[in-house]
């Protein structure tokens, strides 16, 4: 703390005063509502601390101003994207924290086509890049999240996420003392260009899945590809979790879709419940430029009865995405696919893969159809052990069933696989009041909707009880997971020799532990 801060301590108003001073007043605000809203995620909303102030900075250095500020007030941070989180990543520990909002940061600072990267801000959404890479004929490697419409790349990025996480080049990284580094080729003293990320060691992987504890991610460029000519979809029903598993890792150790992803019956059905309206803005996409995926649908209507009819009498779901060279390569993917998946299940109209190709990102899934909150929890696991995790998770949700139907509370479970990794994600939905990061999520005239529901603690708190002995299942089957955050028990699960490694290193780049206090189990308050 410098001289002056420490002969006389600010007050609340001065401290607002001193980072309005770096990001303008309209972005260093403390409203009740403001401190409220920062204060929670998706699961955690009984919060025990709040944050003191929220300040939006516009670019890297008001980043690096703001946390040189925070450490001369001796404040905690915590810094979030969208919010659009369920581990307690970016709750605060104590109240003297100041939140770091990035939502501003959401600039396309560099678009290569002949390179295939592009440079956003941490706080440009997926869509943003989708939109961007598009207009010069290309896609993002990665996919990200279906939540993309309002996901951030740097939350993501952050976060963690299945895919090719090769394609995250380099990032522009604000430590915890407030200097400024730069991962990958683009940190080169002469022609920086942040095409390559492997130059030496890989300091742009440290902070993939970091959750904002090592550093505030202010910069992401991401590899760029021309999009294939050949696309095909499929969508196959099975009686079960297990049955559905089966099919998936066959397909996977093939290597040749790029998105497989199943889906329990509530889920499924949930998916196609958009409007005629909804269906033909989306399938109209399609027709305009990929005319083969429109045979035998011959308008939105028609689209939409298909794949309820089917959907609304299915089991589990598997939906596939095939590309090549050309359709017949694709639809020689989906022949192979088909032989597969036939021994056990049944070919359904591909209405929900046709719609996510269309429009891959969207907020539809933030609650269910009558406005219940929902949290899932997720765990990662090789195939070989898939098997035995989908038969546990079976016999988990009938031994709760009487638990559910007690409380009411609807389960839904989507699975996927990709490069040697399994994900399952189970879900909870439930009647319950919707939150301050719906409202801020959802069009105004959705959330007055579907906000119908009253408080509903008791619940709440059986939600969060099932939800914990998942967690202990998954530990006991040795599951790796997404979004860390202070909810996965990461300083338990790992060799201490690993933890030992990762501390020092979070010592080094956030040496008063000023950072997303608490995750991965490091201290709660900064030292």
């Amino acid at each position: 703390m410098t001289k002056a801060l420490a002969d006389a301590p600010p007050s609340p108003d001065d401290k607002i005063a001193l980072f309005a001073g770096i990001v303008g007043k309209e972005y260093a605000r403390a409203s009740d509502d403001l401190r409220r809203e920062f204060s929670q995620d998706l699961i955690d909303w009984e919060a025990s601390a709040r944050v003191a102030l929220v300040v939006s900075p516009a670019n890297t250095n008001e980043v690096a101003a703001v946390v040189k500020l925070a450490g001369q007030l001796n404040l905690a941070i915590t810094v979030r994207g969208a919010g659009l989180s369920y581990t307690g990543g970016y709750l605060p520990q104590a109240d003297e924290t100041v939140a770091i909002d990035l939502t501003r940061l959401d600039e396309i600072t560099a678009l290569s086509e002949d390179d295939q990267y592009i440079t956003v801000g941490a706080g440009a959404t997926w869509q943003q890049v989708f939109d961007a890479a598009k207009s010069v004929g290309l896609r993002p490697v990665m996919h990200g999240p279906i939540s993309g419409s309002h996901a951030t790349v740097g939350g993501a990025a952050s976060q963690n996420l299945l895919g090719r996480l090769d394609s995250f080049l380099g990032f522009e990284i604000v430590l915890g003392d407030g200097r400024i580094v730069t991962t990958g080729s683009g940190a080169m003293k002469k022609l920086p260009s942040p095409h390559y990320r492997h130059y030496g060691p890989d300091l742009t992987g440290l902070f993939i899945g970091d959750t904002g504890a090592l550093g505030i991610k202010t910069k992401v460029t991401l590899k760029l590809e021309k999009p294939p000519h050949g696309l095909a979809m499929a969508a196959f029903s099975f009686p079960s979790l297990s049955q559905m598993v089966e099919s998936i890792l066959a397909i996977a150790r093939l290597n040749i879709v790029p998105r497989l992803y199943g889906m329990d019956p509530l889920k499924s059905r949930t998916a196609t419940k958009v409007t005629i309206v909804e269906a033909g803005r989306t399938l109209s996409s399609i027709a305009s430029g990929r005319n083969s995926l429109m045979k035998g649908l011959v308008d939105a209507a028609t689209v939409v009865r298909a794949g309820r009819g089917a959907l609304d009498a299915a089991d589990w779901v598997l939906h596939v995405h095939a590309e090549g060279v050309n359709d017949d390569a694709a639809q020689a993917s989906i022949r192979l696919i088909r032989d597969i998946c036939c021994k056990n299940g049944l070919e359904l109209p591909a209405t929900v893969a046709i719609a996510y190709n269309a429009r891959p990102y969207s907020i539809r899934g933030l609650v269910g159809i009558q406005g219940e909150r929902f949290v899932p929890i997720n765990a990662i696991f090789p195939y070989s052990r898939a098997a035995a995790v989908a038969s546990r998770i079976e016999q988990f949700f009938a031994e709760h069933k009487p638990v559910f139907d007690e409380n009411d509370i609807s389960t839904s479970c989507i699975a996927s696989a990709e490069q040697g990794v399994f994900l399952l994600e189970p879900m909870f939905y439930w009647a319950d009041e919707l939150g301050p990061i719906h409202q801020r999520h959802l069009p105004a005239d959705k959330f007055a909707k579907l906000n119908k529901n009253k408080r509903n603690i008791d619940t709440r708190n059986v939600v969060i009880g099932l939800r914990e002995k998942l967690r202990t299942i998954f530990f006991e089957f040795g599951a790796s997971h997404l979004q860390i955050g202070k909810y996965y028990g990461y300083e338990k699960a790992v060799a201490p020799e690993t933890y030992d490694l990762l501390t020092a290193i979070k010592n080094s780049f956030d040496p008063a532990g000023r950072l997303n206090p608490g995750n991965f189990g490091w201290p709660k308050k900064p030292q």
